[in-house]
Order: structure tokens, then C-alpha cells, then sequence
């Protein structure tokens, strides 16, 4: 039998079934640009719902030890656990913020992941009555100061 907790759970992850979104993680090598050791950055591509984004993750690796279909550097490379980890870590965090965003029941888009990442915040559009209401508090504040209040 169902309490009213499952039920609310249940009805949240039936939602986030039905709207799901297609999101996937790809981490691709940018080969075109090699340092003087021959290191390539490892970029992460973000693609939503047939949108795409990419960053860099700040790792280099040997072009020779990635593994694009394992998405992984090969144990050849000396700090393949390292990057290997940092790799997963990034993969876990943006799944996480888009279930986050799924969860919560708020439209999301590929700019809201990225920038919930690398943690700017993303402004929320205002409305004119928004910008009217804080004219009046700031007003208001000034009542005694530099207005004299009508009686």
C-alpha cells in the first residue's frame, strides 16, 4: 500500500519519464592543436535535444592512448587513473544537474547545464512589473531622506 510520500515520488518520476530529455556526454580530443609534448586537450561536448556545447576540461592526453569508443585514456598513458577518474567526476556531475533540473520539474536548457557546471549563475528573465516593484522599494527607502512623503 501506497503512502502519500511514495505516491508524491512516484507521480515525480512519472513526470520526469514523460519529459525526459536526450542529453549526452561526449569527450572528444582536439588533435588539431598539440603541444610541444605532443598533449591534445580533452574537450567535453554536451549535446541536448540535438543542441550541442563544448568545453575544455583542462586535461591533456596523448592522442595515441585515448580510447574514443571506451571514452578513456589507455593504461598506457602514466596518469591514466587520474584523468580516467576526472573524466567519470565530469560525466557524473552534468547527468546529475540535468536530473537535478528533471526533479524539480524546471524547463531547462543546454546553457542552464552549462552554466549550473561551472557554477555561473544564470540570470532569470524579469518582467516589467519585477523592475516596477524594486523602483518602489528603493523609493520608499528614500522617503525621509531625500522626499518628503505626502500626507
Amino acid at each position: 500500500m501506497l503512502n502519500l510520500n511514495d505516491t508524491s515520488i512516484l507521480q515525480l518520476y512519472i513526470i520526469g519519464i514523460m519529459h525526459q530529455e536526450k542529453i549526452s556526454v561526449l569527450f572528444v580530443l582536439n588533435s588539431s592543436r598539440t603541444n610541444q609534448k605532443g598533449l591534445c586537450s580533452l574537450y567535453c561536448r554536451i549535446t541536448l535535444n540535438k543542441e550541442r556545447k563544448q568545453f575544455s576540461t583542462g586535461l591533456l592526453v596523448n592522442p595515441t592512448h585515448w580510447e574514443s569508443k571506451r571514452q578513456e585514456v589507455s593504461t598506457y598513458e602514466p596518469n591514466h587513473k587520474y584523468i580516467n577518474a576526472q573524466i567519470e567526476r565530469i560525466q557524473v556531475k552534468i547527468y546529475n544537474i540535468a536530473l537535478v533540473f528533471q526533479l524539480q520539474g524546471i524547463k531547462y536548457s543546454l546553457e542552464d547545464i552549462c552554466n549550473e557546471y561551472k557554477g555561473v549563475e544564470s540570470k532569470k528573465k524579469e518582467c516589467v512589473s519585477s523592475y516596477y516593484n524594486q523602483y518602489l522599494s528603493r523609493i520608499k527607502k528614500l522617503i525621509g531622506l531625500e522626499i518628503k512623503q505626502n500626507i
